[in-house]
């Protein structure tokens, strides 16, 4: 079982990578059969079952974004899961719908859920 302070400094770790666009980085604490879910006003919207299909949506976001970053509001752990609430801002590097157009910026709030197993994160659920 991971200590708060080691759970936390992997959350971070992967923020601070997500936010420079360190693939490696993102998931350098990533167990290799990793979940992530992102649900938008409550919808889930992407689903991803292991760290390669992670690596694969990753590597086709870092073109999406010319800038992007999730600052942490506060953390909140439980037992083998640590709530993050986030802002997070991005701008885009090109179009990507009617309303959503190169140059616009995207400011939303939101949650991350993190849990964790055997000193990996195991699960990411993003909400916002």
């Amino acid at each position: 079982m991971s200590s708060a302070g080691e759970r936390e400094h992997m959350i971070r770790s992967y923020i601070n990578a997500y936010n420079s666009f360190d693939i490696d980085g993102m998931l350098e604490h990533l167990d290799k059969e990793v979940v992530f879910e992102n649900y938008l006003n409550g919808d889930l919207n992407l689903e991803l079952k292991n760290k390669e299909e992670f690596r694969e949506q990753a590597e086709k976001m870092v073109d999406v974004f010319s800038s992007r970053k999730q600052e942490i509001v506060s953390i909140e752990h439980e037992s083998e899961k640590v709530n993050v609430e986030v802002q997070y801002s991005a701008v885009l590097a090109m179009t990507v719908s009617e309303d959503l157009k190169a140059g616009s910026e995207i400011k939303l709030e939101g949650r991350s859920i993190f849990s964790f197993e055997k000193n990996k994160i195991v699960k990411i659920v993003d909400l916002s």
